[in-house]
């Protein structure tokens, strides 16, 4: 078993956003100092709900701050990005971290969808065609592709990733379908903040999928998202956690600060969806 940390820097209006910044960059040399194996971040857009835009920027910047954790993007939004932009990216990343890095993909959120006009087909479109552009990018191979979202005319990927045949690649399951296609492709299965009988389903589908193929790449990896707090008794780490994570929530829902104070009365109401 590894443990990690999952980031949003999420806006806090006590704190600039450089501080929070650079807070969350002493936090993660921390982590590496107290024995933890990996860090993760998570890519959000126009909202307090989290500050990282652009979760491969803050990799580099841990690159060489850094000598053990493995980092990763969960996830690189892919109806956002051009493809061959980001198989480049991540190769350099690869490269600065020494191989230490993970690569999270998914659709990303339907509010960004909207935001950047994008209907569900075509974000869609992005997504299915970016995932073949990276993989065919990160061959060395010179190609030219066209789809309904993106063209390429004799084109290749350098640098190339220093892990082989690429980085490990993780994909954020949500719907019940998610587990069995990610075990197909040999991909490695995130879960976010579900209830644990859904997480045990999730895992238990994703193995036995992958043991019906002999010939599928990866390690299998599942990983989970869930909120941990340390105290020396239950009781005080109600009191000092519910309030933080009931803030945590209403930013998830809302998007955005709303009012001075929140309290766990209304973390039942934030949190139904995933009940």
């Amino acid at each position: 078993m590894r443990f990690g940390t999952f980031s949003y820097n999420q806006a806090r209006p006590w704190a600039s956003e450089r501080q929070a910044f650079e807070e969350l960059l002493a936090q993660i040399e921390l982590t590496e100092r107290l024995g933890f194996d990996e860090a993760w971040f998570a890519e959000h857009h126009h909202s307090d709900y989290g500050l990282l835009a652009s979760p491969n920027l803050i990799i580099a910047a841990l690159a060489r701050r850094t000598e053990r954790l493995r980092f990763g993007n969960l996830v690189n939004a892919l109806p956002l990005y051009d493809p061959m932009r980001l198989a480049e990216e991540c190769a350099i990343l690869d490269i600065l971290t020494g191989g230490r890095l993970n690569v999270g993909l998914g659709r990303g959120v339907p509010k960004d969808d909207m935001k950047h006009r994008l209907d569900r087909d075509t974000a869609q479109a992005r997504f299915e065609e970016g995932i073949e552009i990276l993989m065919r990018a990160w061959t060395g191979e010179t190609f030219s592709f066209s789809g309904k979202a993106w063209g390429y005319e004799e084109i290749s990927c350098r640098p190339q990733p220093l892990q082989k045949p690429h980085p490990p690649i993780y994909y954020g399951a949500t719907s019940p379908d998610s587990p069995a296609m990610v075990a197909r492709k040999g991909w490695n299965l995130a879960l976010s903040r579900q209830p644990l009988a859904n997480c045990a389903k999730a895992i238990s589908t994703y193995r036995a999928e992958r043991a019906k193929h002999s010939n599928l790449s990866g390690k299998g990896d599942a990983i989970m998202v869930r909120d941990i707090y340390v105290a020396d008794t239950d009781e005080q780490a109600w009191r000092e956690a519910v309030p933080e994570l009931t803030r945590f929530w209403q930013l998830a829902t809302e998007n955005f600060w709303r009012g001075d104070t929140v309290t766990g009365d209304d973390l039942a109401r934030l949190t139904e969806r995933y009940v």
